[in-house]
């Protein structure tokens, strides 16, 4: 007795779904590689804003103890340029940025497919600040 195609059909896409979800990262390591990027992210914010080290360090003391803290500042166009720039930067020079921007959008399935991780990757010090230097981005 054979399946109808139908069924064997809807078969192999659970299987593949299933397969596709066990190839996933530990959500652990990648909050890990998040909060490392969020503290490369604040280097890079507090050069463009020409904040003191002190006062660096207590903000990345903020942002280890409690993800969601809340930090004002403005900038000129010369300092978004420059963040913009440094931020791109990154991406090809700083191995956690790399590291981030590959698992959450380049890698095949992109992890931002995926409700946990987008939202995960939306949280992220990176993402918020691009979205804040431009905002068009969606």
């Amino acid at each position: 007795m054979q399946l109808p195609r139908e069924i064997v059909n809807l078969i192999d896409q659970y299987v593949d779904e299933l397969n596709e979800f066990t190839d996933l990262p530990d959500t652990k390591k990648v909050r890990k590689l998040i909060r490392r990027t969020n503290g490369v992210v604040l280097s890079l914010l507090g050069e463009a804003l020409g904040l003191n080290a002190i006062y660096l360090t207590n903000l990345r003391y903020k942002l280890r103890l409690n993800d969601d803290f809340t930090f004002y500042f403005t900038l000129g166009d010369p300092q978004r340029v420059f963040l913009i720039g440094q931020l791109q930067h990154a991406i090809a020079t700083n191995p956690f940025v790399s590291a981030m921007i590959w698992i959450f959008i380049v890698r095949k399935p992109a992890l931002v497919t995926y409700p946990e991780y987008r939202e995960m990757f939306a949280n992220s010090l990176y993402c918020k600040l691009m979205c804040y230097l431009n905002p068009r981005s969606p």
